[in-house]
């Protein structure tokens, strides 16, 4: 009974497609490039933008006139 039992088993077992033989796969071709020392600039593009986000409003907290500027401005 017991061999009956693993003859039967062994059958379905071996002729699940889990255990069939399957194909060996082609091989990819792939290229090859071969690595070299160059120099690199320092350069880089930026995405931005050319309008201010948000606005800032500058007020005097005091009430008078402004009689000499005591700064430069740099552009």
């Amino acid at each position: 009974m017991r061999e009956v039992f693993f003859t039967v088993v062994a059958v379905f077992a071996f002729n699940t497609p889990a255990f069939a033989q399957q194909q060996p796969s082609s091989a990819v071709s792939v290229g090859v490039v071969k690595a070299e020392r160059k120099p690199v600039a320092k350069a880089g593009d930026f995405v931005g933008r050319v309008e201010a986000i948000s606005r800032v409003e500058i007020r005097a907290r005091i009430t008078g006139f402004l009689e000499a500027q005591l700064f430069k401005r740099v552009i």
